[in-house]
């Protein structure tokens, strides 16, 4: 792992062209270290490390064409950063901390691609000088806190993205000098009030993203200069009609989405215009018996998505969509449609009709006009019925879900001609019984589900016979107490079995016998006391088990186990099948919420990678042992465990850790941390905890990698004061965010920085 870049280093590689220092820990690169390639270096990627400056070391590179600094934490640049290098074409300066678009970017003539997500700009404005910018054509400042938008000083722009910033308004003379932009990204912006002048110069604009912006209404003045536009997207902009043909215009537009807003009715002139139109997105709005007759003069729409609660699809709502491949009607209120419903769309590949209660029976002839499904949804209705050959003309059928209906019962020869299926899913459905040879037709079949059944005990060993492709098998909640040892025996490809939520308290040693390429078993949340995974006969070891929920007191592994997760029981060791020339391969563990009191009980996993111990009870966390025990530790959460100290004698350096949690836990003494040795952590989350005192110059100083701190807790144990004069910039660092306590955060008495204080 690289901490610095010697003038040294490339010395003798006269003739490369890339170089890539990506994900090192480097923290500076000493003047002249690319002396010996600047006039071959074509391309350097020094992403993902530590800089704060890059002083001119890329100046004088006349071959350099790409430059890629992102995810460093670079403030600023200086003016002759890339003086001599005006070969440069793209750079990236994704994710640091950069305030303002740096005047040395001007100085680079061929630059084309500019890349600023995730900094600190307020304004897209550049202390420049003119015509600095001249040949930029694409700019990216997505995620920034930018309020204004001024682009004047980039007049070749053919792209342009500002999804996520603090735009309120785009005044009208905006883009006067963008005449070529085809890419404006403007979503998750505030940007309210008219628009009708602001595109009007943009007569080149092809795709136009405005999602998640209160605009309130749209207008065909807002768009009718914009005729070259192919993609409008206006999902979440409070739009509540579309009055007087706000399209017209847009005879290229080929996707439209309208998702997620208030429009009541569709009229015959609402999408006008729209001659070219191939998918058109209407989720989630009012259409609760509205009037959607617009819909009809949309004849060549390949891809349409309805969704609503309690809409009523017209019978001639298909008429002449003869270009339709995917239909999405979620929420539709219809217990029968007409037997000619589908006849002109022959061409229709994807069909979902979801949440709707009143559908109850497929008849017989359902899909008889439509033979080349590859996909069918029919999720959340009220089948019961299934009429006999209902599937037969579906002999192209890959992937059919049919999840939560009342089905109870099905035919065995429901599946006999879907000779397709690669994805089954029967879930929620109150099936007490599956019928012999129901997959005998499945022979490709890779993934079945039938979760949240009543199958309990009816399982044979012909039960699924047929599947000899079968790869993943889902019988969740249904009750079963045992397993027959052949029931299995069919299913030779088989790698993942989920019996979780089950009745299971043993497991024949048999059951598994004839998988050889078993990778994962999941049996939380059943009736295990004790579990003994040396008694279970596998053709090739098992890597992955979970036992999540199943107040189990005692476990015992396998060395060649991989991962192991046993969260919520009652275990207090977990017992290894080892001999002193075999250990333990267990490199991923999961045991929070268990009864453990001392860490020794995991320094038998010296292979250990990832290890989650929270919501135990360490009065010590003893960090120095596991450090000694476990050399290639990456992550270690040991939240929630009433920790008073950290156990930090005789502490070597850990140089693999990056992620360390000991939030909410009783922690006081703030200056234990000092004795910690993990010189390449990056994440730190201490929240919860009662220090007498806090200072961020300590921290970082302790550990000069960290990248993110987390201060969240279950508790307000930080003044509000102390959160509040937290300059987090200033040390290179972002808040780490604890979604399990994301809706606690919001509502605590008082907060800052969306933390709990005091």
């Amino acid at each position: 792992m690289l901490e610095y870049i010697d003038k040294n280093l490339l010395s003798e590689c006269r003739h490369v062209t890339l170089v890539s220092f990506q994900k090192n820990k480097i923290v500076q690169i000493e003047p002249g270290s690319f002396d010996t390639v600047s006039s071959v270096l074509e391309h350097i990627d020094l992403s993902h490390n530590y800089l704060t400056d890059i002083s001119n070391v890329l100046s004088n590179l006349s071959a350099l064409s790409v430059v890629d600094l992102s995810d460093n934490r670079l403030r600023t640049l200086q003016d002759d950063a890339f003086d001599g290098s005006e070969a440069l074409m793209l750079l990236n300066l994704d994710n640091n901390f950069i305030q303002v678009i740096p005047a040395a970017l001007a100085k680079l003539p061929q630059l084309t691609d500019l890349s600023l997500i995730g900094n600190r700009l307020k304004t897209t404005v550049s202390p420049a000088i003119a015509n600095g910018f001249a040949g930029l054509l694409r700019l990216y400042l997505t995620n920034n806190s930018i309020s204004t938008l001024q682009v004047k000083q980039y007049p070749m722009l053919v792209g342009l993205h500002l999804e996520n910033n603090q735009l309120e308004s785009i005044p009208d003379d905006t883009f006067e000098t963008n005449v070529d932009l085809k890419t404006l990204y403007l979503a998750n912006n505030r940007i309210t009030g008219s628009l009708d002048r602001c595109f009007l110069p943009v007569r080149h604009l092809e795709r136009l993203q405005l999602d998640s912006n209160p605009l309130g209404h749209i207008s065909a003045s807002m768009f009718s200069t914009l005729t070259q536009l192919e993609t409008l997207m206006l999902k979440n902009t409070s739009l509540t009609e579309l009055r007087g043909s706000p399209f017209a215009s847009l005879n290229k537009l080929s996707l439209l989405d309208l998702s997620e807003n208030q429009i009541g009715a569709i009229g015959s002139t609402e999408l006008k215009g729209l001659d070219s139109l191939d998918e058109l997105y209407l989720n989630n709005n009012e259409f609760a018996s509205a009037n959607l007759s617009g819909l009809s003069v949309l004849d060549g729409v390949k891809l349409l998505t309805i969704s609503y609660g309690k809409w009523n699809p017209s019978a001639d709502l298909l008429v002449n969509k003869t270009k339709l491949e995917d239909l999405y009607m979620q929420g539709a209120q219809f217990s029968v449609l007409p037997n000619d419903f589908f006849i002109y769309t022959t061409k229709l590949s994807l069909l979902s009709i979801s949440d709707n209660k009143q559908f109850n029976r497929l008849p017989s002839t359902f899909f008889q006009h439509i033979p080349y499904l590859k996909e069918l949804t029919l999720v959340n209705n009220s089948l019961s019925t299934l009429e006999q050959g209902v599937f037969d003309y579906l002999g192209l059928l890959e992937e059919l879900y049919i999840r939560d209906n009342p089905l109870r019962t099905l035919r065995s020869d429901l599946f006999a001609k879907t000779y397709s299926l690669k994805t089954l899913e029967i879930s929620e459905a109150n099936l007490t019984s599956l019928p012999t040879g129901l997959f005998e037709s499945l022979n490709l079949l890779k993934k079945l589900d039938l979760d949240s059944n009543q199958l309990s005990n009816q399982l044979t060993n012909v039960t699924f016979h047929g599947l000899y492709s079968l790869e993943i098998l889902l019988l969740q909640d249904n009750g079963i107490e045992r397993l027959s040892p052949g029931v299995f025996d069919d299913l030779v490809l088989l790698q993942e079995v989920y019996l979780g939520h089950n009745k299971l308290s043993s497991l024949d040693s048999r059951l598994f016998a004839n998988l050889r390429h078993m990778m994962l078993l999941d049996l939380p949340n059943n009736k295990f006391s004790t579990f003994d995974l040396t008694t279970l006969s596998f053709a090739r070891p098992l890597p992955v088990l979970n036992l999540d929920n199943n107040g189990l007191k005692t476990i015992k592994i396998t060395p060649t186990l991989n991962k192991l997760s046993v969260d919520n029981n009652e275990l207090s060791s977990i017992e290894v099948d080892q001999t002193d020339e075999s250990i333990s391969m267990l490199i991923m563990l999961s045991a929070s919420h268990n009864r453990f009191t001392t860490v020794e009980a995991f320094t038998k996993f010296p292979a250990m990678s990832e290890l989650d111990v929270s919501f135990n009870r360490f009065e010590t966390l003893d960090l120095a042992l596991l450090t000694r025990k476990m050399f290639s530790l990456i992550e270690l959460n040991a939240s929630d465990s009433y920790v008073k100290h950290l156990g930090v004698t005789y502490f070597q350096p850990q140089f693999s850790l990056i992620h360390l949690d000991i939030s909410n836990n009783n922690l006081t003494r703030i200056r234990d941390l000092g004795e910690l040795r993990y010189p390449f952590l990056e994440n730190i989350i201490l929240g919860g905890n009662q220090f007498e005192r806090f200072l961020l110059e300590e921290v970082t100083e302790q550990f000069q990698m960290l990248r993110m701190i987390g201060l969240e807790g279950n508790q307000g144990s930080w003044s509000c004061e102390l959160i509040r004069g937290l300059d987090l910039d200033r040390f290179y660092l972002n808040l780490w965010r604890k979604p399990e306590l994301k809706e606690q955060q919001q509502t605590c008495a008082k907060q800052e920085k969306g933390i709990c204080c005091l």
